[in-house]
């Protein structure tokens, strides 16, 4: 299960971590990605390197930063995958695979898009006028109090609505 917080109003899944590797340790290993928004990646787990300088391990968080604004996007937590797939998915890849399971998504003050994609997911759209949408599982779907829509997907989701 892993925990999906967005932070501020940004297109956080059409995004690609590919990048410049700025950093690499045993526990924390960096990419910057100076396309579109220049977003940093930076991921948390335990890492070991080749001679060639690929990554193996396990990946257990990660935070996407604004590079220019220093502004936090996502932070994900709660979830164990092999690190390797930080070099060989892009980041929508990455954040399906991570999403596999039972997850929970929380919105943020701004108007954000959610997608459960599979496991019984929790899906919390927070302030503005989300779209959410449920995916394969047995989901809830939360609105709050603004335009919100909610769509369920493959499966018996439950949808609230204030």
């Amino acid at each position: 299960m892993a925990i999906f917080d967005l932070e501020s109003f940004a297109d956080w899944l059409n995004v690609d971590s590919t990048g410049t590797v700025t950093k690499k340790t045993s526990k924390t290993y960096t990419v910057d990605n100076n396309e579109f928004f220049e977003d940093t990646f930076k991921y948390k787990g335990s890492f070991t390197y080749d001679s060639d300088g690929e990554v193996f391990g396990n990946l257990k968080s990660y935070t996407q930063t604004l590079t220019f604004t220093g502004l936090t996007v996502m932070k994900v937590s709660d979830f164990k995958v092999n690190a390797n797939l930080i070099s060989t998915l892009t980041h929508s890849e990455l954040v399906e695979k991570i999403a596999a399971g039972a997850d929970t998504f929380n919105g943020t003050i701004f108007d954000d898009e959610i997608y459960g994609f599979g496991g019984n997911d929790k899906l919390y759209g927070g302030w503005g006028d989300d779209l959410i949408y449920g995916g394969k599982g047995r989901d809830k779907l939360y609105g709050d109090d603004e335009k919100d829509k909610l769509y369920g997907g493959k499966g018996k989701d439950k949808l609230y609505g204030e």
